[in-house]
């Protein structure tokens, strides 16, 4: 018996991986950029973080597990996120003047610092952030802005 050629074999798995891509069973790269505005400052650095559903502490890049965790000189105010599996994320940002690598809080815990989350919902002690506010369906590439919003 004799084997199938080489060309044959290497069309035949090409029709297979472009099948399971028009299926969904193989994960399609997305890609994130995250440009934040209305920093009141350009120094130090914005912190960026993805966050899919199950992943602990959102919104608190500092102390929380997020998916991924970028940091820019505020100066540029862009993060990107390359290679990202489509799907639902939530973004959330903290501007970290001093480069402490966490936000600027007083006496009682709330951030003096600039922080944000996607979709720019209004923040307050009475409208927590959460992972629904925040969330962005990436099936590509993506673009999106945050405001950072001060006490």
């Amino acid at each position: 018996m004799q084997l199938p050629s080489s060309g044959w074999r290497r069309s035949a798995i090409h029709l297979a991986l472009t099948a399971a891509a028009l299926f969904g069973f193989v994960p399609v790269a997305a890609a994130l950029d995250v440009t934040v505005t209305r920093l009141k400052t350009t120094e130090g650095d914005i912190v960026v973080c993805l966050w899919r559903s199950t992943d602990e502490g959102f919104p608190r890049c500092a102390e929380g597990r997020p998916f991924r965790k970028a940091t820019a000189p505020a100066s540029g105010a862009r993060v990107s996120f390359p290679n990202l599996p489509a799907g639902q994320y939530a973004v959330s940002m903290f501007h970290d003047p001093k480069r402490t690598g966490k936000p600027e809080t007083n006496l009682l815990g709330i951030p003096t610092s600039g922080i944000g989350i996607a979709n720019n919902p209004r923040m307050s002690l009475t409208n927590r952030p959460t992972f629904e506010k925040g969330k962005v369906e990436i099936p590509e590439a993506k673009s999106i802005e945050i405001e950072a919003q001060y006490p």
